[in-house]
């Protein structure tokens, strides 16, 4: 079958696809849910047993089989943790973890979450694992969040077991080490754990820890798909839309890809946004591209508020304007989007589409600096370094000129340099 040749911007944003970082991820709450009908749960419940008090307000929390309701869910896994059920007093911890049914309240979450293990919950322990690597309500320690890892595996938690492989393959909390990484996501994987099948699949296809097996890697992807696991969906099209490891197949790459958007993931969501704009793997519509673009920003992929701007700017798939454009990276930005802010900084910085102002483009640079984006760290260190927007300091341009170099940002280290060099 012929290659395609695919459209520049997504020959660029395929780049990203299937990337090695494997998934971390809190315990999925929906892994023991049977398949009991409701009405028996119900008349179950109505007699007291816990594990149907549970099941029950597992199945109102998330609206499985039955309407939504998370205040009766926290009033039957209230019932069920009163008569000592552990998986509802893990889910209690889960809920005042996310402020559901009440305000968040991380003690209360870790509070709940000691007692699940009390009652012999090894996912519980994951969850205080998760806690710990998060800082949620404590300090982050990434070394006490893989004993909590550890022990929740040993213990036969599927969720620990992935996250101790995350840990290993990652190097956080413990020394990197690809082999014990295969070997939990392994185990993990045997008991059908979405997040582990994936990371598993990810590895076998990129070679990560293992030869490269492409074939075995899509039947990994493929059992975390039939979970209905957005991310495995997602990568499964990224691979038929690349030809990583399979005839390359540009409809059925749309089809998978697809999938996975409507299962809520955002960087499907942006992805499939981009097929539709350029008609590949299905007939181009540039409204309907531009609709999963703001689906995708909606969803908090930093990059889908990129393509709404880029989209109201040159007049893709929507009415152009500028004003909107701007307005998309001002709301993504007040939400906490750091691409948004730093691309407004820009802006503010050059005179682009709004009113040059250097003051207002340096307090968003420090806010996107110093909040992590490696970015907006050079931009940083020259509005220091020139007095541009703010007081010239020499001391500040230095320590960020030096994050900046962290960060692998090749200008920082050449810039870093010079001032050395001219200081001798």
């Amino acid at each position: 079958m012929r290659r395609l040749t695919l459209p520049l911007a997504l020959a660029l944003l395929l780049l990203l696809l299937v990337s090695g970082e494997s998934l971390h991820a809190q315990p999925d709450p929906l892994r023991a849910l049977a398949e009991s009908p409701i009405a028996e749960l119900e008349a179950s419940a109505e007699n007291g047993d816990a594990a149907a008090l549970s099941e029950l307000g597992q199945r109102y929390l998330f609206g499985i089989a039955i309407d939504r309701d998370v205040q009766k869910a926290h009033r039957l896994l209230t019932r069920a943790a009163a008569a000592e059920n552990a998986a509802a007093m893990e889910m209690l911890g889960n809920m005042a973890r996310d402020g559901l049914a009440d305000k968040q309240d991380y003690e209360t979450a870790m509070d709940w979450y000691r007692k699940a293990v009390d009652n012999g919950n090894a996912t519980a322990l994951a969850s205080i694992g998760w806690m710990h690597f998060q800082g949620l309500g404590v300090k982050q320690d990434y070394s006490k969040a893989v004993e909590f890892y550890r022990r929740a595996a040993e213990a036969g938690s599927a969720e620990g077991m992935n996250n101790l492989g995350y840990a290993y393959n990652q190097g956080l909390g413990v020394e990197r080490d690809l082999t014990k990484a295969i070997e939990w996501f392994q185990k993990s994987a045997e008991k059908k754990n979405a997040h582990a099948l994936t990371n598993l699949g990810e590895m076998y296809v990129l070679g990560i820890g293992v030869d490269a097996d492409p074939e075995r890697g899509l039947q990994l992807l493929q059992q975390a798909a039939e979970a209905k696991y957005p991310r495995a969906m997602f990568n499964i099209g990224s691979m038929y839309l690349n030809g990583q490891g399979v005839e390359q197949d540009a409809p059925c790459a749309h089809q998978w890809i697809l999938k996975a958007a409507e299962a809520g993931e955002p960087q499907a969501m942006e992805l499939v946004g981009t097929l539709y704009i350029h008609g590949v793997g299905v007939e181009k519509d540039e409204a309907t591209g531009f609709g999963w673009y703001e689906r995708s920003a909606e969803a908090g992929n930093e990059w889908g508020v990129v393509k709404v701007y880029d989209c109201y700017r040159r007049g893709v798939g929507v009415e152009r304007s500028d004003e909107r454009a701007v307005d998309a990276l001002r709301v993504a930005s007040a939400a906490g989007n750091h691409l948004a802010t730093r691309m407004l900084a820009d802006l503010y910085a050059m005179g682009a589409v709004v009113e040059q102002d250097d003051i207002r483009a340096f307090q968003l640079y420090r806010l996107a600096a110093e909040a992590g984006h490696a970015p907006a760290m050079m931009p940083l260190a020259n509005t220091y370094l020139k007095g541009v927007g703010t007081g010239e300091n020499r001391e500040l341009a230095l320590e960020w000129l030096e994050r900046a170099a962290k960060h692998g940002d090749p200008r920082a280290g050449a810039i870093l340099k010079a001032l050395q060099e001219s200081r001798e």
